[in-house]
């Protein structure tokens, strides 16, 4: 079971007016990888339609994965703003969306919703465009798990820690310090080879399984992995090689599945004949 959340008392104040915030998922670099990924495993016919939909944007599929948090400062998107998370209840094991998704929407039906506009070919190209973008998106976001976890603390945005000694939210390290650490290491020298590392070592027993599974299925393992890995920490722990170590397979398997799945969603509703 989750652990009772606990916040910095002295100075918190303080603290949450210096310490970054972060609503983004995985950071610009863990969209990349997450669209390189996908991008990998498109049939011909989804890469012609993927390339045909983003042509006029002249925009990768990775570049096309970071547009949704591009347009934060664009208030005319501010009705997406709750469509990057879903939350749970605080002590809750599992993710229901009849009470956990509320009318303004969520991140679950946001990926229903967009794989749809996706699908219809009577849209109009704009809207099919940015439906794409969102999908690449949102995908990624319900991978980091946590973007299910918890309204109470924002995400991890208002447990305060640090990691080899520099100050972070908890949900700021999940989304970029770990992948960051890991791409200053001389094994990965940018996000793209990384990206191809991850596809090779994916499995095709493992593609073909994380395929078989609906958008809940994504939060819910999202919502677990919070609940036993990111919340391990709490507010004021100084983090290091051990808890890194720990999770650096954790935030690569949800890379890996998130790009699987953007690709097998694209694949299927991109195919000439649905």
């Amino acid at each position: 079971m989750h652990r009772p959340l606990r916040l910095l008392v002295g100075g918190c104040a303080l603290a949450l007016a210096i310490w970054p915030t972060s609503a983004a998922a995985w950071g610009a670099k863990g969209h990349q990888i997450v669209g390189e990924i996908a991008q990998r495993n498109l049939t011909v016919e989804a890469r012609s339609e993927v390339d045909r939909l983003l042509h006029g944007d002249d925009e990768t599929l990775a570049h096309a994965s970071t547009w949704a948090d591009r347009i934060r400062s664009d208030e005319s998107y501010n009705w997406a703003g709750p469509l990057h998370y879903i939350n749970g209840a605080e002590g809750a094991e599992d993710i229901v969306l009849e009470q956990d998704c509320p009318p303004r929407g969520c991140v679950v039906r946001a990926i229903e919703r967009f794989r749809d506009q996706l699908a219809d070919r009577q849209r109009p190209l704009a809207e099919r465009r940015e439906a794409l973008k969102f999908l690449a998106h949102f995908i990624g976001d319900v991978h980091q798990p946590l973007h299910a976890s918890y309204a109470a603390d924002r995400g991890g945005n208002r447990l305060l820690v640090t990691f080899y000694g520099e100050p972070v939210n908890l949900h700021a390290l999940w989304d970029s310090s770990i992948i960051e650490r890991n791409l200053s290491w001389w094994t990965f020298r940018n996000w793209r080879g990384w990206a191809k590392t991850l596809d090779r070592k994916t499995t095709a027993v493992e593609k073909r399984t994380w395929a078989n599974s609906t958008p809940l299925d994504w939060a819910q393992e999202s919502f677990d992995l919070a609940r036993s890995h990111a919340y391990a920490a709490q507010a004021g722990d100084d983090l290091g090689s051990a808890y890194h170590r720990r999770n650096l397979p954790v935030v690569e398997e949800r890379l890996r599945q998130a790009g699987v799945r953007l690709a097998a969603v694209l694949n299927r509703v991109l195919a000439r004949e649905r």
